[in-house]
């Protein structure tokens, strides 16, 4: 055989042949690997990796970092900005979400367990303080319903007026968190100075999360801080530089990005041989992560902590989703030892080598 073997063009497997080829191969990997195997769903379609873990996290530890990754991290943010706003829990503010996929319905779906999980309430209950916004505007009743709305967007789809754009949409919701997560492509709306004004006479202390990738991204740090004279606290996709503030104060705003949570959710599952991955786990690794910000961290601006300290974050991360899994019964590898953080780091890459000479 050659040693580049030559593949043809061909059209790309959809439908029910792409799903019968990734039950087999799931099927292959549990017969030969078990169910503390940690499932990875990476570059693939939103719609597919949704999908496909919403199938099979009964079954492994599924982890789709380009969706619950992205929530998670996207949480920290948040628990971290309302430190800020003196508040006493994520139940009292309300979220909206410009997007154009499924990572927006996904970081809901999160937010909503977040807020559930801290007030006792119950996530269908929780949701009505959360608000997407797409292409078309304010998703509403008044707007359509399950015949023309993608289902993932239904249970975020709430009576309200129409609002064609995202101006309107602040002015009708009145956010106090507003996050913009397009990573597949050109955001729906640019948050520009009017709906950044808007936001703060709405919210004297906001979170405005321009998260989208690429070039168009719906706003810079430095223009959000400067609208908002210095008022919102703000993140970036890529980590952005300092931002000299309206007073001529610093601000440094955060880079928010699933790697605060993917390397430390592995070592988690893999410390406590999980059979599943769960939303409390992810809660409590966005929880680890907010709490490794110190009050001075978050008074020059920063929602997440420096990039300098990732190995700590991973290891805290880790040890909380080890926790959870034993907490709930579902963690196989026994017993339960008796020091987390320190298994946690005996376990850890270290990617020191030794010196021979």
């Amino acid at each position: 055989m050659h040693p580049l073997p030559h593949f043809g063009p061909h059209r790309r497997v959809r439908g029910d042949a792409y799903y019968e080829l990734m039950d087999e191969f799931m099927s292959a990997i549990k017969a030969r690997y078990g169910s503390t195997v940690l499932v990875h769903f990476e570059d693939m379609t939103c719609e597919n990796t949704k999908q496909l873990a919403g199938v099979y996290r009964a079954d492994f530890p599924c982890l789709a970092n380009e969706l619950s990754g992205t929530a998670a991290a996207v949480l920290a943010a948040v628990l971290t900005g309302i430190r800020r706003s003196h508040s006493a829990s994520l139940a009292d503010h309300t979220f909206m979400l410009s997007c154009d996929d499924e990572t927006g319905p996904a970081v809901a779906d999160l937010l909503a367990a977040a807020i559930a999980e801290c007030c006792g309430g119950i996530a269908v209950d929780v949701k009505a303080r959360i608000w997407l916004v797409d292409a078309h505007g304010l998703i509403t009743r008044q707007r359509g319903d399950s015949s023309t709305l993608e289902w993932s967007k239904l249970p975020f789809c709430h009576s309200g007026a129409i609002a064609g754009d995202l101006l309107s949409a602040v002015q009708a919701v009145k956010p106090t968190v507003l996050i913009g997560l397009s990573p597949s492509g050109r955001p729906p709306f640019k948050f520009d100075r009017t709906v950044v004004e808007a936001v703060v006479r709405g919210c004297p202390t906001p979170i405005i999360l321009p998260l989208s990738q690429g070039p168009d991204v719906e706003a810079t740090p430095a223009e959000v801080v400067e609208w908002s004279q210095g008022a919102a606290l703000t993140a970036a996709d890529q980590q952005p530089p300092p931002v000299t503030a309206p007073d001529g104060s610093t601000v440094t705003p955060s880079m928010c990005s699933s790697v605060y949570i993917y390397p430390g959710v592995g070592l988690g599952v893999l410390l406590s041989s999980c059979t599943k991955l769960r939303d409390e786990q992810l809660i409590a690794a966005a929880d680890a992560v907010s709490r490794l910000v110190s009050d001075a961290e978050l008074a020059s601006g920063r929602l997440l902590p420096p990039l300098s300290r990732i190995r700590s974050v991973a290891s805290n991360v880790a040890s909380v989703v080890a926790a959870k899994a034993y907490a709930g019964g579902y963690a196989t590898a026994l017993p339960k030892p008796r020091n987390m953080m320190e298994e946690v780091e005996r376990q850890q890459y270290s990617s020191a080598y030794r010196r021979f000479r």
